[in-house]
């Protein structure tokens, strides 16, 4: 569910850069991304937490267009490492999401 829907999303996650702006469309795609974490570990049966899944799938297309953006804004020699730096603290942000939602449910 997760990769379906991230496929689906990279047909019109540029469209939707171009039209609004790269800057604002990655700090909504990581404002609603975190709102997907937080919200997944709340799912109580198999179809709310298929659904959110889906919601998380979305972002997908929108992640790897930011990491493309801080690609282009960088210098050319530190283009990789820039993109490695970028896509772990991403996932250390979504682990601490779930620690959020993890302590915030099981308080």
């Amino acid at each position: 569910a997760l990769f379906v829907s991230g496929a689906f999303t990279t047909l019109f996650s540029g469209v939707i850069a171009n039209n609004f702006g790269r800057k604002i469309t990655i700090m909504l795609s990581l404002a609603i991304g975190a709102f997907f974490v937080i919200v997944l570990r709340f799912a109580i049966d198999y179809w709310t937490l298929l659904t959110f899944y889906l919601g998380m799938g979305f972002l997908i297309s929108f992640f790897n267009f930011s990491a493309l953006y801080l690609m282009e804004i960088g210098n050319s020699d530190f283009r990789n490492l820039s993109n490695m730096v970028f896509k772990v603290g991403a996932s250390v942000c979504t682990l601490f999401w779930i620690m959020i939602a993890y302590y915030v449910k099981d308080w």
